[in-house]
């Protein structure tokens, strides 16, 4: 009687085996329990102060935790999603600006330049620079265009002394420079006069061409006086006169006028050439 008084106060002091593996287990779930729940709070603040983030990224930012009660591990990771944000509005900012490189008609669409005295550096420089804003080119490649655009003395210009200068505005102000000398009246006039209607060529494409050259003149060529010289250089006597006595107020008129003409022009020649074939083959129906 006295052992079983003895072990169950020894049982009920210290416990049996089972009992300790109960109290052991039960501890260890209660260690752990609220580990894995803290954990889980842990996770989910961690995923409501991202999604706060993400939110403030697209819409209207949102209050925000004073510094001392962000986690250091919160604030790496705002950071970090602050400058990809900041990377992402660059590279959308940039996304909009469109840089034309170049193409053949793009850099064709100026105009040649000999450095010719009937030429004007200045005015020559103002094209490229219109051409170049319409197409977004940078410097390099407004250079490298306008060198290919030149011939003659400006070219000569450029193997010589152009090739020094490798940015745009040293070398356009070094051609402006060399080429700078204005053309008088006196040469102008005798320079245009050199410019007369081929025989082959059609009366609108001699009044265009010439009328080209007079808007080169240093200074102004009323409306009359383009006509007159225009109509002066077609040395063949019959068009001369058939568009003198049209009466014509603008250049735009007179190529008007001349284009009846030219109708007429093509339809002679081509009963030329058939009186001429005819004649050919009545000397060969003879000749046989």
């Amino acid at each position: 009687m006295l052992r079983v008084v003895e072990d169950n106060i020894k049982r009920k002091n210290e416990g049996t085996l089972d009992e300790l593996n109960t109290l052991r287990m039960q501890y260890f779930y209660d260690e752990e329990t609220p580990s894995d729940r803290n954990l889980l709070m842990e996770i989910e603040s961690l995923r409501k102060q991202v999604e706060l983030l993400s939110n403030s990224a697209t819409q209207s930012p949102l209050p925000m935790p004073p510094p001392s009660q962000i986690d250091p591990n919160i604030a790496a990771i705002l950071s970090t999603l602050m400058e990809t944000q900041k990377q992402f509005l660059e590279r959308q900012a940039n996304s909009n600006v469109i840089q034309i490189t170049s193409t053949n008609d793009t850099a064709n669409s100026i105009q040649i330049f000999k450095g010719e005295i009937i030429e004007n550096a200045l005015e020559w420089l103002k094209e490229v620079e219109r051409i170049s804003t319409l197409a977004n080119w940078c410097d390099e490649l407004k250079l490298t265009n306008a060198i290919s655009r030149l011939s003659g003395s400006a070219k000569n210009w450029q193997l010589t002394t152009g090739k020094k200068f490798n940015d745009w505005i040293t070398w356009k102000t070094a051609l402006a420079s060399r080429f700078k000398r204005r053309i008088t009246m006196q040469e102008f006039l005798a320079h245009q006069s050199e410019r007369k209607l081929k025989h082959n060529e059609s009366l609108v494409d001699y009044i265009y061409s010439k009328d080209a050259l007079l808007e080169k003149a240093p200074f102004t060529i009323p409306q009359p006086d383009r006509i007159s010289m225009i109509i002066g250089d077609i040395t063949d006597e019959k068009w001369h006169i058939a568009l003198a006595t049209q009466n014509s107020n603008t250049v735009e008129e007179l190529i008007d006028r001349a284009t009846a003409l030219d109708a007429i022009r093509s339809a002679k020649q081509n009963h030329k050439l058939d009186l001429l074939i005819h004649m050919m083959s009545n000397v060969v129906n003879t000749i046989q």
